[in-house]
């Protein structure tokens, strides 16, 4: 059970690493602005030209550069990717959490169990019983060791 939850607690560890490195991702791209209208960011070129596409000379855009993206659909298109993974990571984190909880109220039984069992032995040790499964299958039961029928022994001789 132990490994079991040192399992979860790894994989919800290693979610939230994934989660925080794409949340950072996210916030380099919205910090970077945007062309204006019309210039793409490029002296002397319109929005005909195509906004994002390489220079004559071969060089990569700004929004090239910046985004990896050949034009602005592909940019578009690689934040909605990027938007999915994190929602995927934050339903990871959340199952998770729930299977996490369950766990913890599994052990929180457990230990309640353990407890309660505890008070019974040591109970059943100060009044001189016995904790006895008469036979396989059977439950256990603190049962008196003392009978009433049983008067003494002797040790025969011979």
């Amino acid at each position: 059970m132990n490994a079991r939850v040192e399992s979860l607690v790894e994989d919800d560890n290693q979610v939230r690493e994934a989660l925080a490195r794409t949340r950072v991702e996210q916030a380099q791209t919205r910090r970077q602005s945007w062309p204006p209208a019309g210039s793409c960011g490029r002296p002397g070129a319109s929005s005909a030209g195509g906004c994002g596409r390489s220079t004559p000379a071969g060089a990569p855009s700004t929004l090239g550069q910046l985004l990896g993206a050949e034009d602005i659909h592909q940019a578009l298109v690689t934040t909605r990717h990027q938007e999915q993974v994190v929602e995927a990571d934050r339903a990871a984190i959340d199952r998770v959490d729930r299977l996490r909880r369950q766990v913890e109220t599994r052990l929180a039984a457990q230990r309640r169990y353990h407890q309660r069992l505890t008070r019974r032995l040591r109970r059943a040790v100060e009044w001189g019983a016995m904790i006895e499964a008469p036979y396989s299958g059977a439950s256990v039961r603190i049962a008196s060791i003392g009978r009433g029928d049983y008067l003494g022994a002797v040790r025969p001789t011979g």
